[in-house]
């Protein structure tokens, strides 16, 4: 799993914010300028080409969005964060976020305002 920035890692974890993964499982956090150094792009290709090879070289990651999207661009065009057909023959679970991570982000914040207010309140 290679997450950008530390939000989309708590999302990506179990609800008492502990990172634990399996031992097959790693997280990566990268920042959203990761990809601007050549090094650290060679890193993150190499570990998309071997995670279980879900990623094929031609569609690594190429930009970043500051608010934790992976954009992937092929020919110009803007083509997701996974390639569907490569990832739903590997995947165990494959599940399109429609609009992108926004509208999970915001739900997840909502729901956490709406905990904490029913403790403070309680």
């Amino acid at each position: 799993v290679i997450d950008v920035g530390i939000n989309n890692t708590w999302i990506s974890h179990d609800d008492d914010r502990e990172f634990t993964c399996s031992s097959s499982e790693k997280t990566f956090i990268a920042h959203y300028q990761s990809l601007s150094d050549k090094g650290n792009r060679r890193i993150i290709g190499y570990l998309c080409e071997n995670s279980g090879d879900v990623y094929s070289s031609e569609n690594l990651p190429k930009d970043i969005d500051k608010n934790g999207l992976v954009k992937l661009v092929r020919k110009n065009k803007l083509v997701g964060d996974v390639h569907f057909d490569e990832a739903k023959l590997v995947a165990g679970y494959l599940t399109p976020v429609p609009g992108g991570v926004g509208p999970m982000t915001i739900a997840v914040l909502l729901q956490n305002t709406y905990n904490s207010a029913k403790l403070m309140y309680s």
